[in-house]
């Protein structure tokens, strides 16, 4: 059979098999092997109920480890002209919502990506959030998080809607940690745009759901780690995530066809977990009791290590709530989602004011 034609059938019955897994959730069949056999589920942590937090742990120090390349990370333009001239100026208007596609990758990127990068208007806060969307990290797109995107406006936070590199379990081979590294490009750019944004450059938050909040832990608990792709981040400036939003989660180093994404099987380094002792920031978690598709005990475990290496976390598990409770994929927030929406506000007013 030829090549080309055997990899679009593999391309086709992978994305059949998400679907699948997704129409399944409700049936809750997923595999056990999300939950790691053997491992217990610790103690019981409190729920939340909003808009009240509760709090594991004390605050950390918020401060920036050093760069990629050693050097003390800046919160300004780069040092290297030529990664200064790529960056495109924001260019949006301060007294009316607005929004506008921008490329955040540095021009030494593997693949380009961009972003919805938008502004709220005039009642603007001094805060911004880079939204991570699911899909298992083969599938979905920035449009996926429109809803979270708009909640997040009319709250008066500036949002970076990001679309990252997918695995195509087809053709890639050994992908990680290219994502990664670009949620943390992402991340850089909003820091190198702080001043023509009105943004404060340390005050940069990450939400992810599903897939999008593996990636999201695994940058809060990486700060400038060298061991990311350097050529997918921008030179001389911090990627450390001032805060992190996680729904929906999985941080264990599990991943849709882990095969191709990590090149055998899963590092060390994948799981994001055992780096718990890295954090850069609060942390927010939440997760339905009733998630057919990821354990809600992977959040709750993510949350101990957290908790232990001394971050402040907040949890919310809300009952009864099966994956993408909030709306995700869908046009506005869910009521549960609106609930959620609450805390998650009343979160950030806590911790950035």
């Amino acid at each position: 059979m030829d090549q080309s034609v055997l990899r679009r059938a593999l391309a086709v019955l992978s994305a059949v098999a998400i679907v699948l897994l997704m129409v399944l959730v409700s049936m809750r069949v997923w595999p056990s092997a999300v939950d790691e056999p053997g491992r217990s589920s610790g103690p019981q942590i409190p729920r939340l109920v909003a808009p009240a937090s509760t709090t594991i742990g004390v605050p950390p120090r918020q401060s920036f480890p050093p760069t990629n390349d050693g050097s003390q990370p800046s919160t300004n333009a780069p040092a290297d002209a030529s990664a200064s001239a790529d960056l495109a100026p924001p260019d949006l208007g301060a007294d009316e919502p607005s929004c506008a596609v921008r490329r955040y990758t540095p021009p030494t990127a593997l693949d380009p990506f961009e972003g919805d990068l938008c502004r709220p208007g005039a009642a603007q806060r001094d805060v911004a959030v880079v939204l991570v969307h699911g899909g298992g990290g083969v599938g979905g797109e920035r449009a996926d998080f429109g809803q979270w995107e708009r909640w997040y406006l009319d709250q008066g936070f500036v949002t970076f809607n990001i679309d990252y590199r997918l695995l195509d379990p087809a053709v890639d081979f050994a992908l990680f940690p290219q994502p990664e590294a670009n949620v943390k490009a992402a991340i850089q750019y909003l820091r190198l745009s702080a001043e023509e944004l009105g943004i404060a450059p340390d005050r940069i938050v990450v939400h992810g759901a599903s897939a999008g909040a593996r990636l999201g832990g695994m940058v809060l608990v990486t700060p400038n780690d060298p061991a990311f792709s350097a050529t997918d981040r921008w030179p001389f400036v911090s990627d450390a995530a001032a805060g992190f939003i996680g729904f929906y989660g999985y941080y264990n180093g599990w991943q849709f066809e882990p095969e191709a994404y990590y090149g055998g099987s899963i590092p060390g380094r994948a799981n994001v977990e055992s780096l718990a002792a890295g954090f850069s920031g609060p942390v927010f978690l939440s997760h339905g009791t009733a998630d057919g598709l990821i354990s809600v005990e992977l959040s709750q475990q993510f949350a101990e290590a957290l908790s232990a290496a001394g971050a402040d976390v907040t949890l919310s598990f809300p009952p009864g709530e099966n994956h993408v409770f909030d709306g995700y994929d869908g046009p506005v927030l869910t009521e549960a989602g609106e609930a959620e929406a609450a805390k998650v506000l009343f979160w950030l007013e806590d911790h950035f004011g």
